[in-house]
């Protein structure tokens, strides 16, 4: 499908056995609309606010401590949310979601997959979060 001339894909997510991994798109952006949401159910869409423009550096071999970084969002059923490109962000145990972006530009880094056996892609030693995740914008709610 396009929209404005822009090819896009859609489908849908589910995290009902456990969170999906942390990670970024640095070339696109996303659009989540929650299906369905468990109590307690949340998502991750960037940095907490006290670290989103500090001088911290994330390097990838610190993946398993960003979760403490990240910005937790408790959302609805029929919430819908915009990624802005670059953005650190995850589903959470317990969500269906309709995922729509773009079907060009789509390269993921995965941060951190919650001890499975997909850990953090290898990119160069010593590359900083900042590098490659837009931290200065945060998730932002479309309703």
């Amino acid at each position: 499908s396009e929209f404005k001339g822009v090819p896009f894909v859609g489908k849908i997510l589910c995290s009902k056995d456990g969170p999906l991994s942390i990670q970024s798109h640095p070339n696109s952006w996303e659009i989540w609309k929650i299906l369905e949401a468990e109590p307690g159910a949340w998502i991750i869409g960037g940095l907490k606010e006290e670290y989103m423009r500090s001088s911290n550096e994330f390097y990838l071999h610190q993946a398993k401590a960003i979760v403490d970084f990240c910005n937790i969002i408790f959302p609805k059923v029929n919430d819908t949310y915009l990624i802005p490109v670059g953005l650190i962000h995850c589903l959470g145990k317990g969500i269906v979601a309709l995922e729509i972006k773009p079907s060009v530009n789509n390269e993921t880094i995965r941060i951190y997959d919650w001890g499975r056996d997909r850990e953090p892609q290898t990119l160069k030693s010593g590359i900083r979060w900042y590098d490659v995740c837009n931290q200065e914008k945060k998730i932002i709610r479309l309703n």
